[in-house]
């Protein structure tokens, strides 16, 4: 049977051209991010930017967690995870309140900008992939036995990483084609 497709302008405006945008895994909203790092959340299905943002800086990746809990940006050589705002509740003046984003933690690192970010099915880890010709696997909290791991040996800029579907094997892809594939040695 045929698809309908709809495609709808939102009544807001960055002011620079949007250089990343991220919908959460539910897909009831939008990040989208301009050349210098402003940002605006956007409820989708209400049409209505709920939320103007600064990041303070370029926005190399985004990427939101399959939970939808919580998105990680790269900043430069920085990683930033933030947690999502709640949804609206009323204020006494009966107007919708969005909380405001709060940051999780930050990573700082990676020796040159981040080019990508993937996180695992359960939300708990995601990879980084940097021009530093490094990946690296981090945890959203602390976790027993585990420690932040660099996966370092392509010869250029590592532009990608992924999660295989079983979360046992880890892709890497580098600018000059290489492709790697890490595997868990317990």
């Amino acid at each position: 049977s045929p698809r309908s497709n709809k495609s709808h302008t939102l009544p807001f405006a960055h002011r620079k051209n949007i250089a990343r945008i991220g919908l959460t895994p539910r897909g009831n909203l939008l990040l989208s991010v301009d050349e210098d790092g402003h940002a605006i959340l956007t409820n989708v299905q209400r049409r209505i930017a709920t939320y103007h943002f600064s990041f303070r800086g370029k926005v190399t990746a985004l990427a939101f967690a399959p939970s939808g809990r919580h998105f990680a940006v790269g900043l430069g050589r920085k990683i930033e995870v933030w947690h999502v705002p709640s949804t609206p509740d009323s204020n006494a003046a009966g107007e919708l309140e969005f909380a405001p984003f709060v940051k999780h933690h930050t990573h700082t690192q990676h020796f040159d900008h981040v080019r990508h970010i993937e996180w695992s099915s359960d939300s708990r880890f995601f990879l980084s992939a940097s021009k530093d010709m490094t990946a690296r696997i981090w945890s959203l909290d602390p976790e027993d036995g585990f420690v932040p791991t660099v996966l370092s040996g392509h010869k250029q800029a590592v532009v990608g990483a992924w999660f295989s579907e079983n979360q046992e094997t880890i892709y890497t892809v580098s600018k000059d084609g290489a492709v790697f594939d890490w595997q868990y040695v317990g």
